[in-house]
């Protein structure tokens, strides 16, 4: 299964050349590709998940709704005796809801990275036909991709850090640092993204400032908890 995203347009007049400016929708569409069932084969288990890769990304503060249904691997119209149920065992006051009459799994709240990144959840397959019942089980899992929500934090609450640049420094001595938290990225995803973020300038024009010193700055992946679960930030120390 696939899930393309389009972008609906809505507007009381007709849009014209300025259409960025009405208001839109997303619409999420999700494509099967089904192929027919032999009936005859002896492997039950094959016949379960449609999608061998239960792995999902949605962004934060995406609207509730439903965002996957369950189906077999195989059309079962011609396999009258072969039964195919599912089950999804999510934890206790989960923002997602399953439906086990339509296999449907929806999204009741939206979801907000900083309080929690990945669900990891177990989905149950039952294959049945006249004389064997089986169970097999896939992980089914969820992450939560970031919008870019939050400012950056600042450590101790101040945006400026006070150096003493003594004589006979040696090229390469650290004159002081500044660091920087931001909750909305990690170093490693999105890709790029974390790296390109900020810029070092240094506002100082003189000649021999420019010559003689220069900011640089290290990444590093910095961690916090939110409600027990650990949650991916990024540091940036100048």
């Amino acid at each position: 299964s696939i899930f393309p995203r389009f972008r609906l347009k809505v507007s009381t007049a007709a849009v014209k050349e300025d259409c960025d400016k009405a208001a839109f929708s997303y619409i999420y569409l999700s494509f099967k590709n089904i192929i027919s069932a032999n009936c005859s084969s002896p492997q039950l288990k094959d016949l379960c998940f449609g999608n061998p890769d239960l792995l999902f990304h949605i962004k934060e503060e995406r609207p509730h709704g439903r965002f996957y249904q369950f189906h077999p691997r195989f059309t079962l119209q011609k396999c009258r005796n072969v039964s195919v149920s599912y089950t999804l065992l999510l934890d206790k006051n989960s923002p997602f809801y399953y439906n086990p009459n339509s296999s449907e799994v929806y999204l009741t709240r939206s979801l907000d990275r900083e309080m929690r990144e990945n669900y990891d959840f177990v989905a149950k397959c039952t294959v049945r036909d006249s004389t064997r019942e089986v169970d097999v089980e896939q992980s089914f899992q969820i992450r939560v991709d970031d919008i870019d929500d939050n400012p950056p934090q600042l450590f101790n609450d101040t945006n400026t850090a006070n150096v003493v640049v003594e004589y006979e420094r040696k090229e390469g001595t650290m004159l002081g640092s500044l660091l920087v938290l931001d909750r909305d990225s990690t170093p490693v995803y999105p890709q790029g993204s974390s790296h390109n973020k900020y810029n070092e300038t240094i506002i100082n024009n003189e000649s021999f400032v420019q010559e003689m010193f220069q900011v640089k700055r290290e990444l590093s992946e910095y961690k916090f908890w939110s409600d027990g679960h650990g949650v991916r930030g990024t540091l940036h120390e100048f």
